[in-house]
């Protein structure tokens, strides 16, 4: 089971962080967690699966929004972490919008 993802770009917009990446699942895995480093809270997530056709489940993000990093069981001051569940082998790009 392996899930793997990158922040491809990070940004600031006055007080917000905003970040565009990507997700990779296989041997079967479907899902995992996303972490965003030097972040207090994430206040939404967006996920987008790749593909030549239409996905057949929706991926989704398995967190009650905003997410503290208090929240997620992870130390202060370090990342959030925030879990996202999509089908089997699935392969998509995320946005994310936190402080």
């Amino acid at each position: 089971m392996a899930f793997t993802t990158t922040i491809e770009n990070e940004f600031v917009i006055g007080n917000l962080k905003v970040f565009f990446g990507t997700y990779t699942n296989d041997s079967s895995s479907t899902g995992g967690n996303i972490s965003f480093p030097n972040t207090a809270t994430i206040h939404h997530v967006q996920l987008q699966p790749k593909g030549s056709s239409v996905s057949a489940n929706q991926p989704v993000v398995n967190e009650t929004m905003p997410l503290a990093e208090a929240d997620d069981g992870t130390a202060a001051g370090v990342q959030v972490d925030v879990t996202i569940v999509t089908s089997a082998n699935e392969v998509g790009t995320f946005f994310a919008i936190g402080q």
